[in-house]
């Protein structure tokens, strides 16, 4: 199936055999799942600022949103 996607040519198709893509696939995914765990995106003072900023935006929406002058 590799080749298909890639838009090679295959010579000689015996079969195809859905499940042992799927079996790729999952394995794939457990690969990059398991390389994700335990990494920190961002540090918690990163975090407390973006939730801040959330706050602010939201609350501006809110303001317009009821036609009050936004700060």
């Amino acid at each position: 199936l590799k080749l298909i996607r890639s838009g090679e040519m295959i010579t000689v198709i015996k079969g195809y055999n859905p499940r042992a893509d799927k079996e790729v696939l999952a394995a794939q995914r457990k690969q990059t799942s398991s390389k994700s765990k335990g990494k920190v995106f961002f540090a918690r003072d990163q975090l407390e600022n973006l939730r801040k900023i959330e706050g602010e935006r939201v609350e501006a929406s809110r303001m317009k949103m009821m036609e009050m002058e936004v700060k």
